[in-house]
């Protein structure tokens, strides 16, 4: 798995993965969502060499709530995060010749507007 040039200096075989996520299909530096709003995180990270993308682990805000997957396994799951700014999630992505590298993205999740009924004045 590394190569060993003439002056003996030992290198990896080939460049590590590049990490990177999608949050709802869209870049997610500047996604935008709301409080308890269920979204997909999917990998679109690059592999080099010749080797895939085999395992995903995400680490999510502390009270994210997980819908769907696997956040130790699978490359895309679905989340829901509570309200806050700069929530740190990170991917970490391992490729079949077992080279790791992780991406984190601060999320910010607004609280949701508020629900409004427009009522007709009444008569005095």
């Amino acid at each position: 798995q590394r190569n060993i040039d003439p002056d003996g200096f030992i290198t990896p075989k080939h460049c590590y993965p590049s990490p990177d996520f999608l949050c709802n299909n869209q870049d997610c530096s500047s996604f935008k969502t709301t409080e308890d709003q269920v979204f997909t995180l999917t990998d679109n990270s690059t592999a080099y060499g010749g080797a895939t993308i085999i395992n995903c682990a995400w680490t999510l805000p502390e009270d994210a709530v997980l819908i769907s997957g696997s956040t130790s396994t699978d490359c895309a799951i679905e989340v829901a995060f509570k309200t806050g700014i700069n929530q740190s999630t990170i991917l970490t992505v391992t490729d079949s010749d077992n080279y790791s590298c992780s991406r984190e993205y601060l999320i910010d999740v607004a609280l949701p507007l508020p629900k409004w009924k427009e009522v007709a004045p009444s008569n005095f």
